[in-house]
């Protein structure tokens, strides 16, 4: 397995282990902060579901629809 892939594999753990920590999806919770609409996240989950690998929050970032501080508040918020 090489470095890019293990790197995905990491990043797909981490991101299942913060949706069990926090008891719901990223895009989920972005909504319920007001942080995002469930249009950008329907944005967001197509690029995945077209082969982005990235994790929710860094394809959401790159589209400009949420910033660092977002994502960041998300997390910390702990639902």
């Amino acid at each position: 397995m090489g470095l890019k892939e293990r790197g995905r594999k990491k990043e797909a753990i981490l991101s299942d282990d913060v949706e069990r920590f926090l008891g719901e999806k990223i895009g989920e919770g972005l909504v319920r902060l007001g942080e995002m609409t469930p249009e950008g996240v329907e944005k967001v989950l197509e690029c995945q579901r077209a082969g982005d690998g990235r994790l929710f929050g860094e394809i959401a970032m790159d589209l400009g629809l949420v910033d660092l501080m977002a994502v960041i508040r998300y997390m910390e918020s702990g639902r």
